[in-house]
């Protein structure tokens, strides 16, 4: 994924924007969805709603096309994966706004992943 978007010509500061705010969604989401999700699936959740999050950051996002042919290829299709994402702005009620508390404090865990 961070290749993917590294190809697009995003920054360093943007990717953590986005991976910043995908985290604080995912508490939310992982809070609503079954314990009992294989971790491959919450991956792919994870990845889906940092798709989710690049879009509602990024002024011209990279198309979900070519997150699916990148990332989802063996996985699911386009159309499988847009309902997929429309199913997690719903849990989230449609609303992918963080607060700036939530977003800096996923922000100083992505610093201190990265520094570490």
């Amino acid at each position: 994924m961070l290749r993917l978007l590294r190809l697009c010509d995003y920054d360093t500061e943007l990717l953590h924007g986005v991976l910043a705010t995908a985290l604080a969604h995912l508490d939310k989401v992982f809070r609503i969805t079954d314990a009992r999700m294989e971790d491959s699936e919450r991956v792919s959740i994870a990845v889906l709603q940092c798709y989710n999050a690049h879009c509602y950051i990024v002024d011209e996002a990279c198309p979900m096309k070519y997150w699916q042919q990148s990332i989802y290829t063996d996985y699911c299709s386009v159309k499988v994966l847009s309902i997929a994402a429309i199913k997690l702005f719903k849990i989230l009620k449609f609303n992918l706004s963080v607060t700036d508390e939530e977003y800096q404090g996923k922000l100083r865990l992505l610093q201190s992943c990265e520094s570490a």
